[in-house]
């Protein structure tokens, strides 16, 4: 290679090593959104200016920056290398959860085979669904069920390109690097043969941060941290996996095109009557089948009416599987063996004083923003319960 080629090979590494350092610092230094872009620009702009990188590129090679009759000894084109905190790989080898998941429309045997496909037909895959629908389960199951380990990140506002490629850390004995989510999940995938790499509500991220998981998830399948470009053995295999709220979601972004053209994947639009017979248990001692059969279908008509008023924009929450899930155990709890239903075609006073506790504590309460909300659900649990809160 050249002189000239090493020389524009050096102030790249200059440039990409200074710009992150930038950007980091204008994240870790300040909290307000519109500040931080302003920040990261301003510094941006000074790291990657011509008179800086060409200083820094002469300290880097140690060459004198003022007239020296003195002649410096060559140096090597490196970027500093701090040590790497090990990594506990046995930590990442998934665990039996209380549950299992229950499939509804074939998506676990799909999910599958796009996990266990050979290295060369492999493709990352993209669940979009509402919340509480076990997407995290199901991820655990077949991690569980092939003893693949599995390494999520929970995606939010506040994730950092840190939390994506790693970040440097001193201690009493000094400074270390400690990698982040797709380095570790690539040296996972080299030590064991196949890991599993899980982006939970991975549009929540900005698109930048989306931007920098472009090389895990094309053929490259690599990134370059800490001075050192990590990457998959020939015969190893990462499979990536994310999930996804739907867009009406406060706190979501777009999925950039080049995100959305890596992946293939699947939206669940399950049946809410199908979800509800298949994916809870709705015995409750001592109540006839009459009673559950009528608690079926009010649940699925208060959950239809408050996902209504949530597209309207009257409501901030929407009931999931996980919370009707919720609000049968409860039910199950409170009721304890008292009769419900009197004989007549009416309901006992058990029944009113159960169901009231029981919609309190799992449907009017912190789940709604504000006494507005918590108003119109309770005159919606009236009109279909018959229970006044």
């Amino acid at each position: 290679m050249s002189e000239e080629n090493n020389m524009d090979s050096n102030m790249d590494n200059i440039r990409y090593e200074l710009t992150k350092e930038a950007r980091e610092w204008a994240r870790n230094t300040y909290t307000r959104k519109n500040i931080i872009k302003d920040k990261e620009k301003a510094v941006t702009e000074f790291v990657r200016s011509d008179s800086l990188l060409n200083y820094v590129n002469k300290l880097i090679q140690n060459k004198p920056t003022t007239n020296s009759k003195k002649e410096s000894a060559p140096q090597t084109n490196t970027v500093r290398k701090v040590p790497v905190a090990d990594i506990n790989y046995d930590s990442y080898l998934p665990r039996k959860w209380g549950v299992e998941y229950v499939d509804i429309d074939g998506e676990t045997e799909e999910l599958e085979t796009f996990i266990m496909a050979d290295k060369d037909n492999a493709k990352p895959y993209l669940i979009e669904s509402e919340k509480g629908m076990g997407k995290t389960l199901l991820i655990n199951d077949i991690a569980l069920e092939h003893n693949i380990p599995l390494i999520t990140l929970s995606c939010s506002s506040g994730t950092r390109m840190s939390d994506l490629e790693g970040r440097t850390h001193v201690d009493g004995l000094g400074s270390y690097y400690q990698l982040g989510i797709i380095p570790t999940a690539i040296e996972l995938a080299n030590h064991f043969g196949h890991a599993i790499l899980f982006l939970d509500e991975i549009n929540a991220l900005d698109n930048e941060l989306q931007k920098r998981l472009n090389p895990v998830l094309d053929e490259r399948q690599s990134i370059y941290v800490n001075g050192k470009l990590y990457g998959l053995n020939p015969d190893c295999k990462l499979s990536v996996v994310a999930a996804m709220n739907p867009v009406t979601y406060s706190g979501v972004n777009t999925l950039n095109e080049d995100l959305k053209s890596r992946f293939a994947g699947r939206v669940w639009n399950h049946d809410l009557q199908t979800q509800l017979d298949n994916a809870i248990d709705w015995s409750i001692k001592g109540q006839p089948d009459s009673f559950v059969s009528d608690m079926k279908t009010k649940i699925v008509t208060l959950c239809e009416n408050m996902r209504s008023l949530r597209i309207q924009g009257e409501l901030s929450y929407s009931l999931s599987i996980r919370d009707v899930k919720q609000f049968v155990d409860v039910l199950r709890m409170f009721s304890n063996g008292k009769v419900f239903e009197d004989g007549n075609g009416g309901m006992t006073n058990d029944y009113f004083k159960v169901m009231g506790k029981v919609m309190q504590t799992t449907i009017v309460n912190h789940k709604l923003d504000t006494m507005e909300e918590r108003k119109a659900v309770a005159k919606l649990i009236e009109d279909i319960f018959g229970v006044t809160l």
